[in-house]
């Protein structure tokens, strides 16, 4: 796995006020030293500051850090503010939703003074005016922040009722027990190099996928900014559509977030990184089911356990696809925070498999007229 390259620093500039300075690059590589730095502050801190400002690069394996920092920090009643975020930052948080639950200010000094004003660490005044900001010059690129999704021109038989003109979702807006799922295989015999993998993963995407669903792209290789249909293999031949936007790409990892309907509200990054001398391509999948219905199918094991075999599925396609064989997939599944979110339970109403259901009739009614 690569070294982080980032430095974390605990300060507390006032009682019961936090600082977490981040300096370098936030990856996936930064969680044990930034949980560290922060299973350092004491009990009696109410309000955790990040500031961001010497950050120059993060990737969406780094925004997935803030998320399961910001779950734990609601689990001790606490409450997360961000300051210093660059372009790069602003963008990963506006994608993913953190701004809509973490404070974020222009300066630490903007958002200490807020506290202050407010006389109470738990609440604090509107966050500041955000300045210009800088262009990262280190790492990948985050796409443009959109409230609806277009869909690229599909073919006729494909299913896309569910999903055109949904908003992003991704994890800050599920319902269910934060999950971090993690699924991966050594391409042991092929001298491909990460970035080689990736590439190959870019191209190819959809042909990996398992038969019965399909995953409608546009016919490029994979970058940050597009958005696909999915058509999804459900129980007793239903199909699921639902759509996603690719939040993040960089030559060694790219990354989707769901939209609504989708059977979960996450973020999959797909990447390839080296061990002890091998290439591993990884599916890194930060989640919560989408509603509770969702919570429900997913305590039992009924999706669940087709979701592992999907991921497992397209990691031995890739494999094959390089020239390895035989490889087993290396699967792991974190609990990060049991906590339903009960004010998302709306979510329920775009729920992607039953408004499939309800289509259905409607498909075969217009299938019959076709002929």
């Amino acid at each position: 796995m690569d070294q982080p390259d980032i430095q974390v620093d605990v300060r507390s500039p006032a009682e019961g006020i936090g600082v977490l300075e981040l300096r370098g690059e936030l990856t996936g590589s930064a969680e044990n030293g930034l949980l560290a730095a922060y299973s350092t502050m004491g009990s009696g801190t109410r309000v955790i500051l990040l500031n961001l400002s010497g950050l120059h690069a993060i990737d969406s394996l780094g925004a997935g850090l803030l998320i399961a920092l910001l779950a734990h920090v609601q689990k001790k009643g606490q409450r997360l503010l961000a300051c210093g975020l660059n372009d790069a930052c602003r963008r990963a948080f506006e994608l993913t939703h953190l701004d809509g639950v973490v404070g974020v200010y222009a300066d630490e000094t903007g958002a200490l003074a807020s506290l202050q004003h407010a006389g109470d660490g738990r609440a604090g005044g509107l966050p500041g005016a955000l300045p210009a900001g800088q262009a990262t010059p280190v790492g990948g690129r985050w796409a443009e922040p959109v409230h609806r999704l277009s869909l690229p021109p599909v073919p006729r038989e494909a299913v896309s009722a569910n999903a055109r003109g949904r908003r992003l979702t991704g994890p800050v807006k599920g319902f269910g027990s934060l999950w971090r799922r993690t699924y991966a295989i050594n391409l042991a015999g092929s001298a491909v190099t990460p970035a080689e993998v990736v590439q190959v993963w870019k191209e190819h995407f959809g042909s990996f996928w398992p038969p019965a669903s399909r995953f409608y792209g546009a016919e490029k290789p994979i970058d940050a900014g597009d958005v696909a249909l999915l058509n999804l293999a459900g129980p007793a031949g239903l199909t699921i559509a639902t759509a996603i936007l690719v939040i993040y790409a960089d030559d060694k990892s790219f990354c989707f977030i769901s939209s609504e309907g989708h059977v979960i509200c996450g973020m999959i990054t797909f990447g390839a990184y080296q061990e002890n001398g091998s290439t591993f391509a990884q599916v890194n999948a930060l989640l919560r089911a989408s509603d509770p219905l969702f919570e429900i199918t997913m305590r039992l094991g009924i999706a669940t356990k087709p979701e592992d075999d999907f991921w497992q599925g397209v990691l031995k396609n890739l494999a094959g696809y390089l020239g390895v064989e035989g490889q087993p997939v290396r699967q792991q599944a974190v609990l990060i925070d049991r906590t339903l979110q009960w004010l998302e339970a709306k979510n329920i109403w775009y729920n992607g498999a039953a408004r499939s259901a309800l289509h259905m009739p409607v498909r075969w009614l217009r299938g019959q007229g076709a002929r």
